[in-house]
Order: C-alpha cells, then sequence, then structure tokens
C-alpha cells in the first residue's frame, strides 16, 4: 500500500522533483567541493548518473522494455529507476554527513 502511494506521489510531482532534484544536487556539489576541494569535483561529477536516473525515467523504462519482458511494465520500471536515482542522492548527503 505504502508503495503505491509512493508511486502516485512521485507520477503527480514529477515536474516539480525533478527541479528539486537540480536544487539539491547543487547543494551537494557544493558541500562537497567545500569538503574535498578537487577530488569534491570529481565525486560531485558522478551525480550525473543519479540525475539521468530521475529525469530520463520513462526513456530508460522504454529501452529496458523493449529488451526484456518480465512482471515489470514501463510504468513500474520507470517507477523504480526514479526511485534508485533517490536513493543514489540521498547517498551522497549521508557521505558528506559522515565527513563532516
Amino acid at each position: 500500500m505504502r508503495l503505491k502511494i509512493l508511486k502516485y506521489f512521485l507520477e503527480k510531482y514529477n515536474q516539480h522533483l525533478k527541479v528539486v532534484s537540480i536544487i539539491f544536487s547543487i547543494f551537494l556539489a557544493i558541500s562537497m567541493i567545500n569538503l574535498y576541494d578537487i577530488k569534491g569535483v570529481k565525486l560531485s561529477a558522478t551525480m550525473i548518473f543519479p540525475l539521468s536516473a530521475i529525469w530520463f525515467s520513462e526513456e530508460l523504462a522504454d529501452y529496458f522494455d523493449q529488451n526484456q519482458r518480465g512482471f515489470l511494465d514501463r510504468l513500474n520500471s520507470a517507477f523504480f529507476l526514479r526511485l534508485l536515482g533517490w536513493c543514489c542522492l540521498f547517498s551522497y548527503l549521508i557521505i558528506i554527513i559522515i565527513a563532516v
């Protein structure tokens, strides 16, 4: 039941969450650069992958669903890609909290 509520929320506010993800990743990148100097630049460049999972989840789901038939349809796989992107972004926050 909770997964359905989360899925509904992510689908309804998809455009708003994309803007929030960019703002959040800019905040994380600035924090990493302040903490790690040049290593922070390299580490913040790896945020491209979670952001692409958030921003292009439907397109990635279409690509994966063409090649595979399984229990996930296009909407579910897009939802899980978006959720994975958010989990990866929050893992950067955990890295910053541990480093401080």
